[in-house]
């Protein structure tokens, strides 16, 4: 049996750190505040806008007013307006995955392109189209890893820690894949919820994967399999966690899985040291 030994993580990674980019999740059609605006009006104004963040209309930008943040009273947006600082920008080239990280402790932050600022990204932008794609192949890639995994463990009898109903099931899928004349093998035949379902078995690679014990990573695997679900029928993160905070911790430690699950995949024969940094995210 043929060792899948195409690399389809990194190419994903360079996506998610290169290709894709903040300026694929970020409002570009910004709206402005008036200095002369009291607070009571700037905050309705927000509200109606369904903003919780804006620039103040300066020249050149360089203040903002945030909905939590206006005092009560009667001052002005002159009055109450802050100086946007370093924390609350991002250059427009800034890679996905990263600008996604930065949203974990930054709720906000506004996109800089040269010395203007061209938009802005929340919490909310985490259901963005980008987010969903690369997350889905982040967990196309931890399938691949998973499979070199599973055969670096059972060798070629990892179709027997199968059920008889999910054996039956693989023999279907590879039998209609060959029928097509597509040249595959039974692994690439195995559906994510399988391929957990033996990553799971492996006593070796859960402890590499740093999992604390086998109910700690079922729990994980009910969530993924839940995530790709969703995502693959064209939802998005925050149709599967509760609110946005949520939902970027799920796309780290999605991202995580992907990469420890990459590293054990091309090391575990030679019991390598642990990736404890990578996956420590992991853990739920």
């Amino acid at each position: 049996m043929a060792r899948v030994s195409e690399d389809r993580l990194t190419p994903v990674l360079r996506i998610a750190e290169s290709a894709l980019s903040v300026a694929h999740i970020a409002q570009w059609e910004l709206k402005h505040a008036k200095p002369n605006w009291t607070v009571r009006r700037a905050r309705k104004w927000l509200g109606e806008q369904g903003f919780d963040v804006a620039p103040v209309l300066d020249t050149p930008r360089h203040r903002y007013i945030h909905v939590a943040e206006l005092p009560d009273g009667v001052a002005t947006v002159d009055e109450a307006a802050r100086v946007i600082d370093a924390a609350h920008l991002v250059s427009a080239d800034l890679g996905l995955a990263a600008a996604v990280a930065l949203l974990q402790t930054q709720p906000w932050y506004f996109v800089i392109a040269g010395h203007e600022i061209v938009g802005v990204v929340t919490r909310a932008d985490i259901q963005r189209p980008a987010v969903s794609m690369v997350t889905l192949s982040l967990i196309l890639s931890a399938e691949e890893a998973m499979s070199n995994i599973i055969e670096q463990t059972f060798g070629e009898k990892w179709l027997d820690r199968l059920s008889p109903g999910r054996r039956d099931k693989v023999d279907d899928r590879f039998k209609a894949r060959r029928d097509a004349d597509v040249e595959i093998s039974k692994l690439q035949c195995l559906m994510l919820e399988d391929r957990l379902y033996l990553v799971g078995r492996c006593t070796a690679a859960l402890e590499d994967l740093e999992f604390d014990s086998h109910s700690q990573f079922e729990r994980w695997a009910g969530r993924l399999t839940k995530l790709r679900n969703v995502l693959a029928h064209g939802n998005t993160l925050l149709d599967v966690a509760r609110d946005p905070g949520e939902a970027i911790d799920l796309f780290m430690k999605t991202r995580a899985f992907a990469e420890a699950t990459s590293k054990v995949a091309g090391t575990t024969a030679q019991s390598p040291p642990r990736a404890k940094r990578q996956v420590e995210m992991v853990r739920s």
